[in-house]
């Protein structure tokens, strides 16, 4: 944290001031703040102090979203008093390093990859191959799969220990940021035959394995590489989500695209340098997950699902349906990895069975709570959505009073 002022040793005074733990928190879904007299007046005796944060992608970038509008409502919150230097692009630290920055204090706060450096995150990477298990519709399975992983994470300590022994408090500690990823191809591919002997670019071990299970050949490439690896013909296919497409321009060099039901993403944290959060007066943290965390899981979900319906009306692609042989497949491998987690060892869990349980229940517990708040989890793509609902996204209010003041805020004392 860089304050505008030399101020630093007044603002942890008036931190250890206040009160301990934080006070009722408003209602999320963009419901009106209500002004607090008491709150007003803290702001205004509070010193100026800026926050750092960094990210791979672009200013307009589906990832860098969310933390624009973060930092928009927090500086609107404050009167001015919090501000942020966003440095984007990969300008400070690369994506594979955006949460050693936030432990070293380069940076404050923002979000982190824990796959990107697997041995550090051991408890991460016995999770992520669980990223298959969300509902196949795409609203419902997306916003299930967000609450899925954050709930589990808050109840599971080891995987917490994770990052907060690196110096870094997880304000969301786990977010499962693509619902499930497909498969974008020059040809047709829609049988297993057309995957046999396919070079298909993959991201990381998971797609490696599936890719592998389906007859593919893994080829690792950077995301920057992607779209040049198929116009020369290095690869076949590019394991990708809809939104892929729009971040990388791929439309240009490959307009097949088949629903096969690989695993998504799940290797999301958003996090603070833990000195720089005990460091600041509780009505500053207590801003922070009323109002910051608000605007930054509505900006995610709404940049994510806007950018998947306009491809999904993209005339020139070609949308395909795997045959049942795909998925059979997959869904046979999918059984080995629960098995797997089930049974492996050298991970920080006490109880990988148990961890694995919880994981399940949780998900099938956010199913229902997701569609019992009235998202429509009949459409099986978002082509299918996109013809039901006219391209029109629903409201996230109702999802996002659930996650926020039933998982997030309960779990940081509010």
């Amino acid at each position: 944290m860089h304050q505008k002022t030399p101020t630093r040793a007044a603002v942890m005074a008036a931190s250890a001031a206040l009160a301990l733990g934080l006070a009722a928190c408003s209602p999320a879904g963009g419901a009106e703040r209500e002004t607090n007299p008491s709150a007003e007046a803290d702001w205004d005796s509070l010193e100026p102090m800026e926050f750092r944060m960094a990210t791979f992608g672009g200013e307009e970038n589906l990832h860098s979203q969310p933390l624009n509008a973060l930092a928009e409502t927090m500086e609107e919150v404050s009167g001015g008093k919090l501000t942020f230097e966003i440095f984007y692009g990969g300008a400070l630290v690369p994506s594979t390093e955006q949460g050693i920055a936030i432990s070293n204090g380069i940076t404050d706060m923002g979000t982190f990859f824990p796959a990107y450096t697997a041995s550090e995150y051991p408890a991460d990477e016995w999770a992520s191959p669980l990223a298959f298990t969300p509902d196949d519709s795409p609203v419902v399975g997306s916003l299930q799969a967000i609450g899925t992983t954050l709930d589990w994470a808050y109840q599971t300590p080891e995987y917490l220990e994770d990052i907060t022994s690196k110096g870094i408090t997880p304000l969301l500690p786990r977010i499962q940021t693509s619902h499930a990823y497909n498969l974008l191809c020059k040809d047709e591919v829609t049988t297993l035959a057309d995957v046999q002997g396919k070079r298909i670019r993959i991201g990381g071990p998971t797609h490696t394995a599936e890719v592998e299970a389906l007859g593919g050949v893994p080829v690792a490439l950077p995301n920057t590489e992607v779209f040049e690896g198929l116009q020369r013909g290095v690869i076949d296919c590019t394991v990708a989500t809809l939104t892929d497409i729009v971040n990388v321009g791929l439309a240009e060099v490959a307009q097949n695209f088949t629903f096969v039901p690989f695993s998504g993403w799940s290797s999301n944290v958003f996090g603070v340098n833990t000195d720089v959060w005990e460091g600041l007066p509780d009505f500053v943290r207590e801003a922070f997950l009323d109002d910051g965390l608000s605007a930054y899981l509505e900006a995610f979900v709404q940049a994510e699902m806007a950018a998947n319906v306009e491809v999904a009306q993209m005339e020139e692609l070609t949308f395909l349906t795997p045959s049942d042989e795909i998925v059979d497949v997959l869904d046979g491998y999918h059984e080995a990895v629960l098995e797997s987690r089930r049974s492996a060892t050298g991970t920080p869990l006490a109880d990988p069975d148990t961890s694995l349980d919880l994981y399940l229940e949780t998900s099938d517990k956010w199913l229902g709570l997701v569609q019992d708040a009235g998202y429509d989890g009949a459409p099986a793509n978002w082509n299918e959505y996109v013809a039901a609902h006219d391209g029109e996204l629903p409201d996230f209010g109702p999802w996002l009073e659930l996650v926020l003041n039933d998982v997030v805020k309960a779990n940081h004392g509010s």
